[in-house]
């Protein structure tokens, strides 16, 4: 495959590809990409989402992405997993935008099954100091700032306005 130099916003989804690991590796043919964005919606097969980290770091996720947006998340711990590969290996990182839908979750649970991929996400750790993280969900939006000391405040749709969760799952206003 050719090499595209000159490609500095990527616009895909996995639908077209095997799985987040074959996302990774053809992102060492994106030398100098900035901005990437990645849609999961549409895209079923369980077994090709299964996560194991390439054998190396691609080098546009090392020296020059910026931006990465992640759509149609579902919260689960594979994709936790590759959060944190990303976070460990994105040097110049300015953000990072990861957008959560539980449709597969019972609707009851939903808010919570949010909530917990919301604080395993803002749990991890960063190798870019200035990496802002924001998340989106069907019920909460928050940054990784709003996460403090086991408390996420939070902006939360459909149930209230505004409340704060700790990790319990318990309001604390």
């Amino acid at each position: 495959m050719p090499t595209f130099h000159n490609l500095v916003y990527l616009d895909a989804n996995l639908a077209n590809l095997s799985g987040w690991k074959d996302l990774l590796l053809s992102l060492q043919y994106f030398p100098n990409l900035k901005h990437l964005d990645v849609s999961k919606i549409g895209f079923e097969s369980v077994e090709q989402m299964d996560w194991c980290a390439p054998d190396f770091v691609p080098e546009c996720l090392l020296s020059k992405l910026k931006i990465i947006k992640l759509e149609g998340l579902e919260g689960k711990d594979k994709e936790v997993k590759l959060l944190e590969f990303i976070l460990n290996n994105a040097i110049v990182l300015e953000e990072l935008h990861v957008h959560c839908n539980h449709y597969h979750s019972l609707k009851e649970s939903r808010l919570w099954n949010e909530y917990k991929f919301c604080e395993a996400l803002f749990k991890l750790s960063k190798s870019s100091s200035t990496c802002n993280v924001l998340f989106e969900g069907n019920y909460i939006n928050a940054s990784r700032n709003d996460f403090k000391n086991g408390v996420l405040d939070c902006q939360v749709r459909y149930v209230e306005s505004s409340c704060a969760l700790n990790s319990s799952g318990a309001k604390d206003r």
